[in-house]
């Protein structure tokens, strides 16, 4: 019995180390054949986003409190992202603008050439564009401008786009568990991403009807599709209260944490989907990609008849094959805005920004795997989509760009206001003692704040001083910009003098610095009005 165990343990071994083995080859294939392409990809990525690297420019929310060391805690986990803290350990906690940006980069780079792959887009255009269209997205600058965590944010999304692989490529085997893990994983850094495997999941069953695959091979998609989506809710749901049971915290509200769940989902399903097509909506005609550049009316015109026109003619193909598959087709295009905000069905009251907007920011560009070939209307359908992604690119670039410009813009100037502060404070004796300090009011509202085209045209994000109106974004971002960029360790009031103070009327008599009568003392603690916006 004794020799049997020990046979049988060598022959599990021996299995195990040939699995190992064969993984291993095909990696190392895999980026064999794409070590160029990517290496490529990333030197794009590089130069577009070296004024970022360059000058360490980061957003002035979470971005400007976390400039140095950072690692994920209790609030993280709170959040349902508990992965996060794991993620942070790995890099030592480590925040580098430069170093995270092109970690970043690269897992961008490794997600779009992983989509590539999956749709078998051999043409260079399409690839280049597709890349391009991929990495130059305002989406991705804001991802990076949360350096701190902004490589966590390309773990999240390279995970998403590998659980679509597990299911489209896995074949007939259990690749849909491993999915569902990736799935788990994904979730457990950021939930948002889950509509980036969603939308690949819903493009892949669009393509084999484009492809006329038999309908067992369609329906064995769907199920592996339907068991990777469930398996991968189910293990994120063990994930995050084995987390949160470990850090003793429960889940918090912010953005719908707290309400996600089956019943929430179930309850609430009308107005969430309702809410997906809405923000689908707003993300093209309200914000217009984050782009809102001259001409982009025009552009997004142009934009809609070359997709109806897309649709129209695989329609039509499609209808001539087989009726059910063509019903099927205008189905998966209507589906397309729930699977882009597949997280707002799972959390209830949640609300869309820039750093969700990934799967729409894609679901244009993923059009080069269903463009017709054959005819010359296909040929021509490819050359206008060709165009229009080529402007596509051509006004991501300049919009990512004007954000840079106008994050290092608002940085200057937040800076030189900063120490002006701190001059006036140490000339007129304020820091002898080391009295509490309250700054009152956002850099960007002061008159000695300069506001160029860029920085008005620029999106949210990038309008570094513009901070949110409340106490904590108050202290937190004027505690970044003096200790991350002046390298000054000022005693900043806690939340509640900062609140209690904003209801002084003495507050509103005040003028702005830099005029006399700008600092005084209120309330034993030293404020400085910075603008009459508080």
């Amino acid at each position: 019995m004794k020799f049997k165990g020990r046979r049988v343990l060598t022959t599990f071994e021996e299995m195990s180390m040939s699995y190992c083995r064969k993984w291993e080859e095909r990696i190392f294939k895999w980026i064999r054949e794409h070590l160029l392409w990517l290496l490529g990809s990333l030197l794009g990525g590089a130069l577009v986003y070296f004024p970022m690297m360059s000058q360490d420019l980061v957003n002035d929310a979470d971005g400007i409190w976390h400039m140095s060391n950072f690692i994920s805690g209790r609030w993280e986990i709170s959040l349902g992202r508990g992965l996060l803290r794991y993620f942070d350990k790995m890099r030592f906690g480590v925040v580098s603008v430069p170093l995270n940006t092109l970690l970043a980069l690269l897992l961008f780079s490794v997600s779009a050439a992983m989509i590539l792959d999956m749709f078998d887009v051999k043409n260079k255009i399409l690839k280049v564009l597709f890349t391009g269209i991929l990495i130059t997205s305002p989406v991705v600058c804001a991802t990076l401008s949360y350096c701190y965590t902004s490589v966590n944010y390309g773990i999240a999304f390279l995970f998403s786009v590998s659980a679509a692989a597990c299911v489209i490529r896995g074949g007939k085997g259990r690749f849909w568990m491993l999915g569902g893990g990736c799935i788990a994983v994904s979730m457990a850094c950021y939930q948002a991403y889950l509509g980036v495997t969603c939308l690949l999941l819903l493009a892949a069953f669009g393509r084999m009807l484009l492809m006329r695959e038999e309908i067992k091979e369609i329906r064995r998609l769907v199920l592996r599709s339907v068991l990777s989506l469930g398996c991968g809710g189910v293990l994120y749901l063990i994930l995050v209260w084995a987390l949160l049971f470990r850090a003793g915290v429960g889940l918090a509200d912010y953005r719908g944490a707290s309400s996600a769940g089956l019943t929430g989902m179930i309850m609430n399903l009308p107005d969430s989907v309702r809410e997906c097509y809405l923000q689908y909506y707003d993300y093209f005609m309200g914000r217009k990609m984050y782009a809102d550049l001259p001409l982009m009316e025009v552009f997004m015109f142009c934009l809609l008849i070359l997709c109806m026109s897309v649709v129209l003619v695989q329609f039509v193909r499609l209808f001539r094959y087989r009726k059910g598959y063509a019903v099927l087709l205008l189905l998966c295009v209507m589906l397309v805005p729930a699977a882009c905000n597949a997280v707002l069905m799972a959390a209830v009251g949640n609300a869309v920004s820039i750093l969700m907007s990934a799967a729409m920011a894609m679901s244009i560009s993923l059009g080069c795997a269903f463009l017709p070939k054959e005819g010359r209307m296909g040929w021509g359908l490819q050359r206008a989509w060709c165009l229009l992604a080529a402007l596509l690119l051509w006004f991501q670039l300049a919009a990512v760009t004007n954000d840079q410009l106008a994050m290092k813009e608002g940085k200057t100037a937040s800076i030189a206001l900063a120490r002006n502060v701190a001059g006036k404070l140490i000339s007129e004796g304020y820091l002898a003692q080391g009295e509490t300090i309250v700054f009152v009011g956002r850099p960007a509202d002061n008159p000695l704040f300069t506001r160029s085209t860029a920085y008005q045209n620029a999106n949210a994000y990038a309008r570094f001083g513009s901070w949110a109106i409340d106490a904590g974004n108050y202290r937190r971002s004027w505690m970044g910009v003096l200790s991350g960029y002046c390298g000054m360790d000022l005693n900043l009031g806690a939340e509640a003098q900062y609140d209690r103070i904003r209801q002084n009327k003495i507050l509103d008599n005040m003028p702005v610095f830099p005029y006399e009568g700008s600092i005084r003392e209120i309330e034993n603690c030293v404020v400085v009005k910075i603008s009459e916006v508080y």
